[in-house]
C-alpha cells in the first residue's frame, strides 16, 4: 500500500514562500525585510543567500542554498548570479568613486560583502561593534551603545566635509 503520508517543506520554507508571494503581489510592501529590488539583486548580481548550510548556526536545515537557487531559477529563470560582471561592472573592492562611507555593524550579516577599512580620504568604512543592520540610520536613543553614538557623529563629521 501507498504511505499517505505526504512530503511537506519545513515550516521556514513555508514562510519564506508566503513572503515571496507576498512580495511579488505588493511592489512596495510596508512590512517585510525583502523587496523584489532586493531579490532581484540576490538573484542576478550579488549571490549572498543567507543559508542554513553551515554546521555552525542554530536554524536547522530548512532553507539551504539549493532553496534559494530554486527560488531564482522560478522567478527569474537564472540559474544564478553573475558576479563576475557585477565586479567588473562595479569595481569589486577597487575604489571607484569619491564621497563614500561605508558604515557597518559586527553583527550585521552583510557586513561580509562591505567595505570595512579606509581606503582614501574620501572612501572609508565606519565599524561599529554591537550593532546590526542600519543602526545608525534609526533616530539616537539612551540606550545607544557608546560606538553607536560615537559613529553617528564620525558620520555627520564626514559628510559635512564633503558638502563644504
Amino acid at each position: 500500500p501507498k504511505s499517505s503520508k505526504k512530503k511537506t517543506l519545513p515550516r521556514i520554507q513555508h514562510f519564506l514562500l508566503f513572503r515571496l508571494k507576498t512580495v511579488l503581489r505588493d511592489p512596495h510592501p510596508t512590512f517585510l525585510p525583502s523587496t523584489p529590488r532586493a531579490t532581484n539583486q540576490t538573484c542576478t548580481e550579488f549571490g549572498y543567500y543567507q543559508t542554513s548550510d553551515s554546521k555552525q548556526q542554530v536554524f536547522g536545515t530548512g532553507f539551504p542554498i539549493d532553496f534559494f537557487v530554486q527560488q531564482c531559477v522560478d522567478i527569474y529563470g537564472l540559474p544564478g548570479p553573475n558576479t563576475q560582471w557585477t565586479n567588473e561592472n562595479y569595481g569589486g573592492l577597487v575604489e571607484r568613486g569619491t564621497d563614500i562611507l561605508f558604515v557597518n555593524g559586527d553583527i550585521d550579516p552583510w557586513h561580509a560583502l562591505s567595505v570595512l577599512q579606509y581606503l582614501s580620504p574620501t572612501v572609508t568604512s565606519i565599524y561599529i561593534h554591537g550593532t546590526a543592520h542600519c543602526a545608525n540610520m534609526y533616530p539616537p536613543s539612551p540606550k545607544d551603545l557608546p560606538g553607536l553614538t560615537a559613529a553617528r557623529v564620525k558620520i555627520q563629521e564626514t559628510i559635512s566635509v564633503w558638502l563644504e
